[in-house]
């Protein structure tokens, strides 16, 4: 299979993950090219038996259960939005079944008016792993941070507050907790949620504060994104307490995260 043009001094440092997956998968596995390359992970499109497929080389992070997602993504194998699992392996890496985008869902408003009911159907799901809580991670992090860090980036007043706006931190609730453009993909079948890497359980307000705060949406598109979703009238009065934590959230990962990630 061809690799595309300017790839090729790169694929040295892809072959070892190709053929430990072709060594565990037992089947052919060809490259296609690098679909992205981040902290959490390296994404190739290959070719996975006979189809094509999206194969994610997984680093190791903090707050982030590969096993638990693999779980997570077999829940929600019933939903057609969700990742179709080919195979997974939490040390190597995860290959799920490859759907070609129509469109950007920065360019296509349409993408954005099915996530509401996309997340109503997440949230009804029920989280089981605890260590993957909202407030079990926020623990983690306050435990791994540094205490001069943690002074100019109070948090117990935010949960304070979201508590007092009767926001249950300890919602078993399954949520996504990533939902930024490049997870939200529109194909010739409907929208897909990928990357569940930090899903976990928690408040659904949640999930809407990550689609405002990373899609920066503006009062009068956060209104209606609260209007489809149905939310009830006490999360509008909460959500700018939900979006300072989910700022918290990622200013304390980018803190812990380290900036430069050696090639695989």
């Amino acid at each position: 299979m061809a690799v595309a043009t300017g790839m090729a001094s790169t694929i040295d440092a892809w072959q070892p993950a190709l053929d430990r997956l072709r060594s565990a998968s037992g089947v052919r596995v060809d490259l296609h090219y690098a679909l992205s390359s981040g902290l959490s992970n390296v994404s190739l499109k290959i070719e996975f038996a006979d189809q094509l497929a999206a194969f994610r080389i997984n680093h190791p992070l903090p707050g982030v259960d590969r096993s638990a997602e693999i779980q997570i993504l077999h829940q929600l194998g019933k939903y057609p939005w969700a990742p179709e699992v080919l195979f997974s392996d939490p040390n190597l890496g995860l290959v799920t079944r490859w759907h070609e985008p129509t469109t950007s869902i920065e360019s296509n408003d349409d993408c954005l008016v099915a996530v509401p009911g996309i997340l109503n159907q997440l949230h009804c799901e029920r989280c089981c792993h605890t260590r993957l809580g909202l407030m079990h991670r926020i623990r983690q992090y306050i435990t791994a941070l540094d205490e001069d860090w943690l002074s100019t980036h109070p948090i117990q007043a935010l949960t304070t507050a979201l508590d007092e706006r009767g926001i249950d931190l300890h919602d078993d609730s399954l949520l996504h907790m990533d939902l930024n453009p490049e997870n939200l993909i529109l194909t010739a079948e409907g929208l897909r949620l990928i990357d569940f890497e930090y899903a976990g359980s928690g408040p659904p307000l949640m999930d809407l504060a990550s689609l405002c705060q990373s899609h920066a949406l503006n009062s009068v598109q956060q209104h209606w994104l609260m209007s489809c979703y149905d939310a009830p009238t006490h999360w509008r009065t909460a959500l700018p307490d939900a979006l300072a934590l989910t700022e918290w959230l990622e200013a304390a990962w980018q803190q812990l995260t380290p900036t430069r990630r050696p090639r695989q």
